[in-house]
């Protein structure tokens, strides 16, 4: 048996019981200090993590403009209000749904509005959800400020638009919106934009002003928790992240936009070629169509007609039921329906429309389609004489 002097290794050289010799080296203190686990592996996986998201955020910093990773942003504010949930955050100015955003004091999209209306001047309020809004289109290229500008040049009449279209808005909210703030404002036309969403349960914003949905989707009044603590608690850190990180910035773009996919229903078309949103047939709708939609909008048109405002509804919808249940709305109360998504001759379906009209980056239309609906919609004011031609 033999040591070595002045080495950190030891050798030990003995015999079996079988009288087999065997030699065992190891380190100065034998097994135990062999067994020590070593820290150098996980702490260059962690470097080389921190290396790679940091090479990550300048990539994406230097190629992706941030407009771009903020459709999502948090633009809203809850609101207590019975039926609304949400609105827009007031006086906002800045840039969200990749475009420059501007909103009153009301939490609307647009400059102050006077209650009272000028002399001589055609004030229309516009209704609806994120069409009606103008996603991810700028403001002079929405459908209210393009129809604005149709009136008064074509028409010769001072025209405003008052647009109170609200991203992810049903049917209900749209007609609380009517009672609480449209009335007040005393429009001489009121236009509805009606989406085939417009029956899903609504949207909800958290305390951030971030816009939720699926399970935790139902907003109830006063309500100051939308989830477990813990679950909020890393929310907040998440969205606090996302608001200095270009690449937490767009994961939350993707995430969200996924979950958007998955809750929204499918947009089906009544079938493919030029037929697509070809006539229908006045037919029976669902007993949940009626309650969820057609009666809140009933409920506007009622009102109006009391006060003497005109109405025109416009259809964002290519589901048989939906086209059936709006041109009832219209024949019941004797006012225009214009079926936005029948001004697209190019289209063969919807997922043509979608390729042929949309942002590119969301399935939302872009500034040539706000220009065909305004163009429809200034069509449908001069055939109801809600407007007249200049000589």
């Amino acid at each position: 048996m033999s040591r070595s002097i002045g080495s950190w290794s030891t050798r030990w050289v003995g015999l079996t019981a079988d009288g087999v010799a065997v030699t065992v080296e190891g380190r100065e203190g034998g097994a135990s200090r062999r067994g020590k686990p070593s820290w150098h592996g996980p702490l260059i996986a962690v470097a080389a993590t921190m290396v790679a998201l940091l090479v990550a955020e300048i990539t994406v910093r230097l190629t992706v403009a941030e407009q771009t990773l903020r459709p999502f942003a948090n633009i809203y504010q809850r609101d207590p209000r019975p039926g609304l949930g949400y609105t827009l955050r007031p006086n906002y100015d800045g840039v969200a749904l990749t475009c420059p955003l501007r909103t009153n004091a009301l939490g609307f999209r647009g400059q102050a509005w006077r209650p009272e209306k000028a002399e001589g001047v055609l004030r229309i309020a516009l209704l609806g959800d994120s069409h009606a809004f103008g996603y991810g289109v700028r403001f002079e290229e929405t459908v209210g400020e393009q129809l604005a500008t149709l009136v008064t040049t074509a028409d010769g009449i001072p025209c405003e638009v008052l647009n109170f279209g609200v991203t992810g808005y049903n049917s209900r909210q749209q007609a609380a919106v009517f009672a609480l703030e449209v009335r007040r404002f005393a429009p001489d036309v009121v236009i509805i934009i009606a989406c085939n969403n417009d029956a899903d349960p609504p949207l909800w914003v958290d305390d951030h002003g971030w816009m939720r949905n699926g399970p935790r989707g139902k907003y109830l009044a006063g309500e100051d928790r939308y989830a477990p603590p813990q679950e909020a608690r890393l929310a907040r850190a998440w969205e606090g992240l996302a608001g200095y990180s270009r690449l937490a910035l767009g994961a939350h773009y993707l995430w969200t936009r996924y979950q958007m996919r998955r809750a929204a229903p499918p947009e089906a078309a009544t079938g493919e070629g030029r037929d697509w949103m070809g006539p229908v047939e006045p037919g029976a709708f669902s007993p949940d169509l009626r309650a969820a939609v057609f009666e809140p909008l009933a409920s506007i048109l009622s009102t109006c007609r009391d006060a003497s405002i005109d109405v025109i509804v416009s259809s964002y919808a290519s589901r048989v039921p939906w086209r059936r249940m709006l041109l009832a709305l219209g024949d019941e109360f004797d006012v225009p329906v214009v079926e936005l998504l029948g001004l697209f001759p190019e289209s063969q379906s919807y997922d043509d429309l979608v390729a042929k009209f949309s942002l590119g980056w969301d399935t939302h239309l872009g500034p040539e389609a706000h220009r065909r609906w305004a163009v429809a919609l200034h069509r449908a004011l001069r055939d109801a004489d809600y407007v007249s031609e200049r000589d």
